[in-house]
């Protein structure tokens, strides 16, 4: 990933599931549970920690809160619920134009699976509350022994012209079981790095 952001010239790199090494080695601004980090590569551009919870970290760019976000497949639907609930908090309070991106680990045909399962009902529920718009197509971004998903999302809110994004996956090999994702921005604004699970990741470019 490191690699990538520098081929890429990359101003921010966002993380799930970070190697943990990496992350304190470079001084990554993570979340509460260590599940999500943050790291400003160029040093470039002002920045401001906006939120810090188990799961969830938002941060202040110029003209934009950058949202990431993870939840474990391995959780109880109502613990799955509450991240949810504290999610949709964080998004609602934000009065800028929001990119939220992340592993949450559900299945929901509004970000381009081809079913719905109960997470993904919910899942679906905060977009609609929200105005969320998910820029993936029906690409998978997972695949682990003949099995693909679309698990790795990238969202934006109504403050958005979806115009502006272009969104594809990349196929090139990682240490992941979870593609690269390249969203390009038609917009001048910060190009970030946004990885699930490090080295794998999304990836947003001016």
């Amino acid at each position: 990933m490191e690699e990538i952001a520098r081929n890429e010239r990359m101003d921010i790199v966002v993380t799930t599931e970070p190697n943990y090494r990496t992350a304190a080695r470079h001084n990554w601004l993570a979340d509460a549970s260590g599940d999500v980090a943050i790291h400003n590569v160029s040093n470039k551009l002002g920045w401001q920690l906006l939120y810090r919870g188990d799961g969830i970290l938002a941060v202040l760019l110029p003209d934009m809160v950058l949202v990431s976000g993870y939840i474990s497949p391995n959780i109880t639907l109502d613990t799955f619920e509450q991240y949810i609930f504290e999610l949709t908090g964080v998004l609602q309070r934000a009065t800028k134009r929001i990119v939220l991106m992340g592993d949450f680990n559900c299945k929901v045909t509004l970000a381009g699976s081809n079913h719905t399962n109960r997470r993904g009902e919910i899942f679906g529920n905060m977009m609609m509350a929200v105005g969320l718009v998910c820029l993936n197509d029906n690409s998978c971004t997972f695949e682990a022994r003949g099995h693909r998903s679309v698990l790795d999302l990238t969202l934006i809110n109504s403050r958005w012209d979806p115009s502006l994004f272009q969104w594809r996956v990349l196929r090139e090999e990682t240490a992941s079981d979870h593609f690269v994702t390249l969203m390009t921005m038609k917009e001048a604004l910060p190009p970030i790095a946004c990885p699930c699970g490090y080295p794998r990741g999304q990836i947003v470019d001016k």
